[in-house]
Formats: C-alpha cells, structure tokens, sequence
C-alpha cells in the first residue's frame, strides 16, 4: 500500500518558515499547516525571518513567503535565503500577479508560486509535492 503524499514528508521536512507581513494572513497559514501537523515559524518581518535562517539553516524543510513585505520584498529573501541554503524547497505568494508571477518566480529559484488569497486545498496540495521532491526544480 502506497502512503499519502502528506504522510510521506519526512519529519524534519516539516517545520515550514512563514513569512507574511499580515499578521492575519501568516497566522492563518499557521493553524491550516499545524492542523495537518506541520511545524511552523511564523514570521512577519522579512529580516528577523532572514536572522532565525541564518542562526540555524538545516532546521526548516521548507519557507513559504508573501512577496510584498516591509524592507525587503519576497523575492529579495529567497535570493538571501538561496545564499545560505539553495537546497531549501520555496513557496512564493502574491495577491498582486502584476508585480510577480510563476516565471519570475521561477526564475529567481521558487519552486512554486501560489495567488493569493490562500485556498487551503490547493495550497496544501503545492507544499506537500514541494516536500516530497515532487519537481524541485524552480517553476
């Protein structure tokens, strides 16, 4: 019998940095992924998200970030977060698909790049394949 995708994530693949500047938005992310548990580090400062990588960059399995954030924008951290772990799976959002989209994502190393708002389903379903090794080339 096969495991479920979900079920197969490895355990230290499962704490997921968050990084969204509402406040809101990341702690809701947080109860949908600790629900199905994941463990979660949310963050709504771009820089001390950066600081918590930097101190200790093999404990996350995976970071999901909003790309408009104060001082440093999404995709600026995951240029920074690639700088000290380019091994690391990344899940950039955007509510503004004019500023950023699948492709610049991609190309700047996302693996995935999910529209905003968060749909819990199909959120879910993107992270989970990001953590199973499910395409980790960027998009």
């Amino acid at each position: 019998m096969r495991e479920a995708p979900e079920q197969a994530v490895a355990l230290a693949a499962r704490h997921i940095l968050v990084v969204d500047n509402e406040t809101a938005l990341a702690e809701y992310l947080r109860e949908v992924l600790l629900v199905r548990e994941y463990r979660v580090s949310v963050f709504t400062n771009p820089q001390t998200a950066l600081t918590a990588d930097q101190q200790n960059p093999l404990s996350y399995g995976a970071l999901t970030t909003d790309q408009t954030l104060p001082g440093l924008s999404g995709l600026e951290l995951v240029r920074k977060v690639r700088g000290i772990n380019p091994r690391l799976p990344v899940m950039l959002a955007s509510g503004y698909s004019n500023v950023i989209d699948s492709a610049s994502a991609g190309a700047l190393g996302a693996q995935r790049f999910f529209q905003k708002p968060y749909q819990v389903r199909p959120l879910i379903e993107q992270l989970v394949s990001l953590l199973v090794g499910h395409d980790q080339a960027p998009i």
